[in-house]
């Protein structure tokens, strides 16, 4: 029995990691274009050159990092600050 838990736990594991590897290489794929899609309506609605459109972007990451982990609280403080909810989330 114990070689076969040892099978089942290495390929739960392995099972895991290409999970995670897939994951990974979605939001890799997908936040470029998110932030592509946002500098483009950005620079057509709201007239923002490359530097605004680089110092917003800079601005994202620093509070990305800042509420890293802390996704609820994110949301939280997006609806308290624009009045903007995001459902479905959860």
């Amino acid at each position: 029995m114990g070689k076969n838990d040892k099978l089942i736990n290495a390929m739960a594991e392995l099972a895991r990691r290409n999970r995670n590897a897939h994951i990974q290489g979605a939001a890799e794929r997908i936040t470029p274009q998110f932030y592509a899609v946002m500098a483009v309506v950005l620079h057509r609605r709201c007239g923002f050159g490359q530097k605004r459109l680089n110092d917003i972007f800079t601005d994202c990451k620093q509070l990305w990092e800042e509420y890293e982990g802390r996704g609820p609280e994110l949301t939280e403080l997006c609806e308290n600050e624009t009045g903007i909810k995001f459902v479905g989330l959860d």
